[in-house]
């Protein structure tokens, strides 16, 4: 499955109340649907781009129900972004020998699917893998805070790419400022794992010079040294040396029926 991005020139307008005939256009592409209320139509009145303000798409090959939600114009990383997004309840039947597809609006109450909680001293982004224009404008939580998500194609690949930034550079996110965490993908269907989020370190840093991509002469006699050591100091310096670049753990639980990423500095007991 791939990101395919959405375009209205297929689309069908149904009004409230409606019910008429739907036929795909191409049997070549994947059978999946998206949604999303007219222009202008929406409870905000946000007018959106031909590939902008649909759901994520979802097949309807299977009876049965589930929440779609339709982006309204309020950036993800915006804490509004959640109570913006309009509910959609979409209910699948088969009567005779069709397939009959309903939406219904569902109450705000209705919980996230999923939830960051960031319980670190950084400021996390994030973004659902291979999904394009949801790595330019990625979620984001504040150090010690929890925030909504859902997936911006439930259809592809569950994982998310998680960067950790100090909160002076979490303003310039999408700058010169490098994050102690980058990009690192974390599988939100693993449920109960801990995985270890490890530094960025520049070139420098791991003993490279950034000009050669080879050592320095320093460098390389720091590693002569290091190999007249014994094999047990070398495991157990090693062995340091990975605890130091772990910045922070994620795990993830269902609880109550939400998926819960949550991002800590202390290592959780499950991993020790």
């Amino acid at each position: 499955t791939r990101e395919v991005v959405p375009r209205d020139r297929t689309a069908a307008p149904l009004a409230a109340g409606e019910r008429a005939p739907w036929h795909w256009p191409s049997t070549k592409e994947e059978s999946l649907l998206r949604v999303r209320p007219a222009p202008g139509q929406g409870e905000r009145g946000f007018v959106p781009g031909p590939d902008e303000g649909w759901s994520s798409a979802f097949p309807i090959d299977a009876p049965g129900s589930f929440l779609v939600f339709c982006w309204q114009g309020v950036p993800p990383e915006e804490e509004g972004w959640w109570p913006s997004l309009l509910r959609l309840l979409v209910s699948v039947e088969l009567v005779d020998a069709r397939i009959e597809v309903t939406f219904e609006l569902a109450p705000p109450s209705v919980p996230p699917p999923i939830r960051v909680d960031n319980q670190t001293s950084f400021v996390a982004t994030f973004w659902q893998r291979g999904v394009e224009r949801a790595a330019a404008s990625p979620h984001r939580v504040a150090a010690s805070r929890a925030a909504p998500f859902a997936w911006a194609e439930s259809a592809l690949d569950h994982t998310l790419c998680v960067s950790l930034h100090r909160s002076s550079e979490a303003g310039r996110a999408h700058g010169a400022a490098v994050p102690v965490v980058e990009a690192q993908p974390v599988n939100l269907d693993a449920f109960d794992q801990s995985l270890a989020l490890g530094s960025h370190r520049p070139a420098a840093a791991r003993g490279v010079s950034t000009d050669s991509g080879r050592p320095s002469a320093e460098e390389e006699g720091e590693d002569e040294s290091l190999l007249e050591r014994s094999n047990s100091r070398r495991r157990k310096g090693s062995s340091s040396r990975r605890q130091e670049e772990t910045v922070a753990w994620a795990t993830v639980e269902l609880l109550d029926g939400v998926r819960v990423l949550t991002l800590t500095e202390e290592r959780p007991p499950a991993a020790m």
